[in-house]
């Protein structure tokens, strides 16, 4: 079990509850679970900065503009697709470390949360077969003119479009997965309240934008907030596991 924020002022229960876990595992288990919401958010910049479509925005649908970037530069879209499979199995390795980590709580958000983040991240691995499609699709619009042209542009769209569906679908899996752990946070006092608030209402807009994108095709403008604290608590809850591991255990 991690160690409720408070409780570590009692050494004796710092012991206890040390020797309870394992020691050295839960070390280990908490540290690489800090690690790695850090290294996600590390990675989904780089994912960025190479020019991947993470979800996308109006200029993305310009196939003028889009495709002649990736047939120009093959080698950055295939990082960028390397880069987000590397994420996407961070995710999954995040999960299963938040279980062994948090279950001994409550086994039913244990599961929970395990299910959904493995499944956000299954979803977003099988998402990367699609978008690769697109480096192929540059290749032969560059030399492509009238129908082909608008064909090939419309097949553009519809990937995007197709992504973009999938990838709420995994953001409605990220949303219950985590808030199951920030029911966690909150009810045995993990943390301060704040932070487990933070996640809390980062789980609820960005479900429920997804839930509509998935519904509608199309989300609310309150969806930027959701991602921001959605950021925000899983780079401070980050941090807060890495410090615990280091300095109480």
């Amino acid at each position: 079990m991690l160690i409720p924020y408070l409780s570590c002022l009692n050494t004796n229960k710092c012991e206890e509850l040390k020797g309870r876990v394992g020691g050295l595992h839960l070390y280990l288990e908490m540290f690489l679970a800090g690690f790695l919401f850090l290294l996600i958010f590390v990675l989904q910049i780089a994912m960025a900065v190479s020019g991947y479509i993470l979800e996308s925005s109006p200029k993305h649908y310009d196939s003028d503009a889009i495709l002649p970037k990736f047939e120009s530069s093959p080698g950055r879209f295939k990082v960028g697709v390397g880069l987000a499979l590397f994420e996407h199995f961070c995710v999954i390795a995040l999960a299963v470390l938040l279980f062994l980590v948090f279950s001994p709580y409550n086994l039913i958000w244990g599961i929970v949360l395990l299910v959904f983040r493995v499944i956000e991240g299954l979803i977003q691995v099988y998402i990367e077969g699609g978008y690769w499609g697109l480096l192929g699709l540059a290749r032969r619009y560059s030399a492509a003119k009238g129908k082909e042209k608008a064909s090939l542009s419309d097949s553009h769209r519809a990937i995007l479009d197709t992504k973009n569906r999938r990838f709420a679908v995994a953001m409605v899996c990220w949303s219950i997965g985590t808030f199951a752990f920030t029911m966690l946070l909150l009810i045995f006092a993990l943390v301060p309240p704040i932070i487990a608030w933070v996640g809390i209402v980062a789980c609820i807009v960005v479900g429920i934008n997804s839930a509509i994108k998935v519904a509608r095709g199309k989300g609310v403008q309150v969806l930027l907030v959701g991602a921001l604290l959605a950021i925000a608590f899983e780079v401070i809850i980050g941090i807060w596991l890495i410090y615990y591991a280091v300095f109480f255990l």
